[in-house]
């Protein structure tokens, strides 16, 4: 009963916060549904499942022989198309604007629903880190806007089962891999999965890929080429996570201070520098860590799956471009084996997936003080270094995961002549 109870700690939490949400848009004042929300650290939408009704309205205006790339003029804000141009493949799928609610709420029930299959949390402490991850203003966030990365999310989940099974499992599990890649790019991190292959499985993989990824740019290189400018961008000290947000912005401070652009440019070169400088410093302790070694080597294998899909697609996301803070709920994936490995860098993790709350929570606070722009402008700074920092640190030590596993693979060690 207890291991039972420790599983779905997370789920039952989060579906009943999403019973009570819902509730509360459907009967409740709106102004109480909406505190609630920016309270979580969201601005929200005067309508909920905007995300899902911008796919919906692609496919419907697509239908009538619009292009959406550029400007969607069904959906309810016009705003372009910048998914994977495999999406507008399946417009045969009956499915319209009017299904917002209805794709919306199954989406989400099917997200919230799965965190049961997630590993086991081996106490109550690891199962409070999981509600508060389940719980967190990331995930909130997607489940408001009803976002396709939780659909990726679904699509991605069954991979960790699929590859601790037998060769045609795992022909499924990176067949929907590419699919999910398909649609929004970044699951193609994933692909690294095939490392632990036997060799000659790896180069098949390896070639099947690349004709994979010719036939695709084939089909359809035209959208793609209008698409890939598309990729959300914004200010570096907003909800979005990103590499570059670090040195660019203290670039573009110090430029301000200094009053010309080279002096922008090499203050974000140095920045940058620092920060990779200590990155591979973290990363070689973290492998040369006997007890970090031994707690991977020694995880159970489907923990370790998860742990390493979280790690990949994190990581890969992180240094691929900017990303809006949903993309956290791939944390998710990782938190079971991090509770294991290292708990503190869980409480980072979770951190992380409520730092919108926290971000906007501070400017409230230092609005309600009266302090001078100045001074809101140096302490929200300085917050905003500390975040950065953080996820620097949490990326290091998913690469340094990522590094283990890659080290362990069969094919590393054919090329290097090792047993």
């Amino acid at each position: 009963m207890r291991p039972l109870a420790l599983r779905c700690a997370a789920p039952a939490a989060a579906l009943a916060l999403f019973a009570a949400m819902s509730l509360l848009y459907r009967a409740g004042p709106p102004d109480i549904y909406f505190s609630i929300l920016a309270a979580w650290g969201i601005e929200p939408f005067s309508l909920p499942y905007l995300d899902t009704g911008g796919n919906l309205a692609a496919w419907d205006c697509a239908r009538l022989g619009e292009d959406v790339i550029g400007f969607n003029p069904c959906d309810i804000l016009g705003r372009s198309f910048n998914y994977g141009p495999l999406w507008q493949d399946f417009i045969f799928i009956p499915l319209y604007p009017g299904d917002r609610v209805l794709v919306g709420t199954v989406l989400n029930l099917a997200f919230l629903a799965s965190l049961a299959a997630l590993p086991t949390p081996e106490d109550w402490r690891g199962a409070w880190v999981m509600v508060l991850g389940a719980t967190s203003t990331a995930v909130v966030f997607a489940v408001e806007r009803a976002n396709p990365d939780i659909l990726i999310f679904l699509l991605v989940f069954p991979v960790a089962a699929l590859m601790l099974r037998g060769g045609v499992a795992r022909g499924a599990g990176y067949g929907l891999i590419w699919f999910a890649a398909g649609l929004k790019f970044y699951p193609i991190s994933l692909l690294a999965l095939a490392l632990r292959e036997r060799v000659w499985r790896f180069w098949l993989l390896a070639a099947l890929s690349v004709l994979l990824l010719g036939l695709y740019v084939a089909q359809y290189h035209h959208s793609l080429a209008r698409i890939i400018p598309l990729l959300p961008v914004g200010n570096y000290d907003s909800d979005l996570f990103a590499a570059k947000n670090l040195p660019v912005r203290l670039g573009l401070v110090a430029e301000v201070a200094m009053g010309a652009a080279p002096w922008g440019v090499a203050a974000g070169g140095v920045v940058l520098a620092l920060l990779v400088v200590r990155l591979i410093r973290q990363v070689r302790r973290l492998f040369a860590d006997l007890d970090f070694g031994g707690a991977l080597m020694v995880m159970a294998p489907y923990r370790h799956m998860h742990l390493l899909i979280g790690c990949l697609l994190i990581a890969g996301c992180f240094f691929a471009g900017q990303n809006i803070a949903y993309r956290a709920i791939f944390l998710l994936f990782a938190l079971p084996g991090l509770l294991v490995l290292r708990r503190g860098a869980a409480w980072v993790c979770v951190f992380l997936m409520w730092e919108g709350a926290v971000r906007l929570g501070l400017a409230r606070a230092l609005a309600a003080l009266g302090l001078d722009s100045g001074a809101v402008f140096l302490v929200q700074l300085i917050y905003w270094v500390f975040r950065e920092l953080v996820w620097w640190w949490a990326v290091g030590m998913m690469l340094a995961v990522i590094l283990r596993f890659m080290w362990a693979s069969p094919v590393r060690c054919a090329v290097w002549g090792e047993r």
